[in-house]
């Protein structure tokens, strides 16, 4: 098996978590535990993967650099944003970096600030993600089963296959209430995490064929043409993986959720009373 490479998306602000997340101290670097942060508990979840010898990488905003001072010597490289672009151009800069690194890498990009239950099966699950991406030359996902109608979060549709390796049929955007029912009533639905994995060359020739202004754009600011904040502002997702015809969904049946509100938030942190007396006291710095 090829190395593989880790990449950690940590460039968002949370503005959804405000004010407990601001522009300065974003979500991910929210106390989410006494002694871990949201990225930090995304870190400790692929430990067992980094301690066998995968590589971590973290694409981050220029001004949030001095949350990682603990992590100096175990991320490989930090891909350094000046602007946030969304995911789109994040997973590029990342991308091209690590293909200068090792051509034959086989990458893996996940958000920092996601909530996950049960590291053992998370593991379990990454380990059958990892076999996937290896032994296709096919970019892959992470999907979770629905356990409510969400409206907050993008589905798959998968075919029908009784492997927990699955072929998408089609991406669905945010759905209204209505259209969310229907869709968890369908067995061959799931939840998008937002986790994306394939061979280096598999995620360029996607953009290549998909968002080749992207790739244009990329080179132009790393010639020093343009400004990183010139780069279309765009998701992965759209420019790159509801296009992509041929796509595998890895069933996942941990807990998740992309703790997308301060009520989702407040409600899932173990760290829930620390918050309550910071805000019920309206000591709101004490508590970033």
């Amino acid at each position: 098996m090829n190395q593989h490479h880790f990449v950690i998306l940590c460039g968002g602000q949370g503005t959804r978590l405000w004010p407990l997340a601001t522009p300065e101290h974003p979500k991910q670097f929210l106390q989410w535990t006494e002694s871990t942060t949201l990225f930090d508990e995304t870190v400790i979840r692929i430990q067992p993967f980094l301690d066998a010898g995968a590589k971590l990488h973290v694409v981050t905003n220029k001004k949030y650099r001095h949350f990682f001072s603990q992590y100096e010597n175990l991320i490989t490289t930090f891909f350094e944003e000046d602007s946030s672009q969304n995911t789109a151009p994040a997973i590029l800069y990342a991308l091209q970096g690590i293909l200068n690194q090792d051509p034959e890498a086989s990458v893996t990009f996940m958000p920092a600030d996601h909530f996950i239950a049960n590291k053992d099966l998370f593991v379990e699950t990454i380990k059958l993600f990892l076999q996937t991406v290896e032994c296709n030359d096919a970019l892959c996902t992470m999907g979770v089963k629905p356990t409510s109608a969400s409206t907050e979060y993008g589905y798959i549709e998968a075919e029908e296959m009784q492997s927990m390796v699955k072929k998408v049929k089609r991406f669905y955007e945010k759905p209204d209430k209505e259209r969310a029912q229907l869709f968890i009533e369908n067995r061959s639905m799931f939840w998008n995490t937002g986790i994306y994995g394939a061979k280096v060359t598999v995620f360029l020739d996607l953009f290549e064929k998909y968002a080749p202004d992207l790739l244009s754009q990329m080179s132009l600011y790393k010639s020093g043409t343009i400004d990183y904040k010139d780069i279309t502002k765009i998701s992965f997702d759209c420019a790159v993986a509801e296009k992509a015809s041929e796509m595998l969904v890895v069933e996942s049946k941990y807990q998740w959720s992309d703790v997308g509100s301060l009520d989702v938030f407040l409600s899932l942190v173990p760290f829930f009373d620390y918050y309550k007396k910071k805000y019920v006291s309206g000591d709101e710095k004490a508590a970033q």
